[in-house]
């Protein structure tokens, strides 16, 4: 019933004569409430009456606005504040966007009718929409002068929130190989963190490798205004250790050199370094803290580590490394000495040859005649090491001769150097110089291994095979001159 008198109202309302006037003249003024919407959502406005004079008879119908940006959802809350005054209780029409009402006496009226509701559309132009109505206001039949003023319905986006909640603080991590960033705290389900990392100015794709980054943080969502924050991430090298290094021991050489025997292991390696020498590999030298002789000899490792990831570590190095120098072995040799009678000991040089010194290391003291010499008779004396030393850093072996007194006069004869020789090399010839004074030449040659070379009697000498020979010459002497040898290696 309450739709049909609805129905029928519309219908007398629209085929009612209206009488606009301006507000100054108009004896019942609609007002149409104005607002603002955000784009999607709905906005409701009230709609109001204020009469001068009695009017029995309410209506406004014809209701304009913009279509395309907003979107009519009906009316709402009538008869709220009047209803009490109604002839009978009607709804305005939200099918033909019209209200309608009658009262049951004539009046002075001044209060709300109801409310009217519309959407702003998603895309429309963000602007300012008008909604207007024709007023159709009547007293005992009599069309009542009516205004109408117009809604005006501010459409925009919403404005965007401000994120609250947020943190994101520096902090320090250790190299692991890994990607490592700073985490936003706090950030609400659904929004995009983006995260951009600078190192020295340059900006990488991920912080993985050792060093000073700065994270920049960008949080996003539908609605909120984007929140950025920077803060320091700092990445430290990663300690390594290394282990099991061993140090050979060695025969004093006269350098601090030391030979590496066992490398040792590196500890701590990230998974993402082992097994890949591109991008870590190491190597490791070894001295000793001085070159003499010792047991247990302090070793300082120098640790040599590269690869693209070298520079992610650090190397802890062993400084419990020992190993022993053992004493070089010498062979020292008097060469015999041959005087004639009423000779004095001015005239004896007691010299030697050795092998084995390292450098310029040097034998110190003197070699020695066992016993007092009488010069006055022939005889032999051992020639013995008196304080002859090679020093500590040494095992000497000394290997004596004979001092000769002789009643013939000595000869002094030598052999030219002979330069290392490689098995294959051609034959050739001893250089050999004779006694000055003599002038004796008449030499006889030996091999002390001829398994290394031979020498025939013209002094030419033949390598047979790899190894080392001690070549002798001897010229015998006459009747005035004593025997006399050299030797050459």
């Amino acid at each position: 019933m309450k739709k049909i008198l609805s129905l029928f109202l519309t219908l007398a309302m629209c085929l009612s004569t209206c009488v606009v006037a301006s507000a100054e003249d108009a004896k019942a003024i609609y007002t149409l409430e104005s607002g603002t919407c955000y784009f999607g959502e709905t906005v409701e406005l009230d709609i109001s009456l204020k009469s001068s004079e009695d009017i029995d008879s309410i209506g406004l119908a014809t209701f304009t606005y913009d279509s395309s940006a907003l979107e009519f959802v009906g009316f709402s809350d009538f008869e709220q504040s009047f209803s009490d005054k109604l002839f009978f209780p009607v709804q305005p029409d939200s099918d033909r966007m019209a209200i309608t009402a009658l009262l049951k006496t004539a009046e002075k009226f001044d209060g709300k009718l109801c409310s009217m509701t519309f959407r702003a559309k998603e895309g429309a132009t963000a602007g300012r929409y008008e909604v207007s109505a024709d007023p159709v206001t009547k007293n005992g039949g009599t069309a009542v002068a009516s205004s109408v003023v117009v809604a005006q319905i501010e459409v925009s986006d919403r404005p965007k929130e401000d994120f609250t909640g947020l943190s994101m603080n520096d902090d320090a991590v250790t190299y692991d190989g890994t990607a490592k960033t700073i985490e936003v705290e706090g950030a609400p389900a659904g929004a995009k963190v983006e995260y951009t990392y600078t190192k020295a100015e340059d900006t990488v794709d991920k912080a993985i490798d050792a060093g000073t980054y700065t994270v920049t943080a960008t949080v996003s969502k539908d609605g909120y205004n984007d929140w950025t924050k920077t803060a320091i991430l700092t990445i430290e090298p990663k300690a390594l250790t290394l282990e099991g290094v061993e140090v050979a021991d060695k025969v004093y050489d006269g350098t601090t050199e030391a030979t590496i025997a066992n490398s040792g292991t590196v500890v701590g390696l990230a998974e993402a370094d082992k097994n890949d020498e591109s991008k870590f590999t190491y190597g490791v030298e070894a001295s000793f803290a001085d070159k003499n002789v010792g047991t247990e000899k302090p070793v300082t490792l120098t640790v040599d580590y590269k690869g693209d990831s070298a520079k992610n570590y650090t190397m802890t190095v062993p400084t419990d490394v020992t190993a022993d120098i053992t004493k070089k072995p010498i062979t020292v040799t008097a060469n015999s000495v041959t005087v004639k009678v009423n000779s004095t000991m001015e005239d004896v040089k007691l010299t030697y040859t050795e092998d084995g010194l390292v450098d310029d290391d040097k034998l110190t003291g003197a070699l020695a005649v066992d016993g007092k010499v009488d010069f006055s008779k022939v005889g032999e004396y051992n020639i013995v090491k008196g304080d002859l030393d090679a020093g500590t850093n040494y095992d000497l072996t000394f290997v004596g001769a004979k001092l000769k007194v002789i009643d013939k006069t000595p000869q002094t004869i030598s052999v030219a150097d002979i330069d290392a020789k490689t098995y294959g090399d051609a034959p050739f010839t001893l250089t050999v110089t004779a006694d000055a004074t003599s002038e004796l030449s008449a030499f006889k040659y030996a091999s002390s291994d001829e398994k290394v070379a031979k020498v025939d009697d013209n002094g030419q000498v033949t390598i047979v095979g790899a190894g080392t020979t001690k070549i002798t010459v001897t010229e015998p002497g006459n009747a005035d001159y004593a025997e006399a040898t050299a030797t050459a290696e």
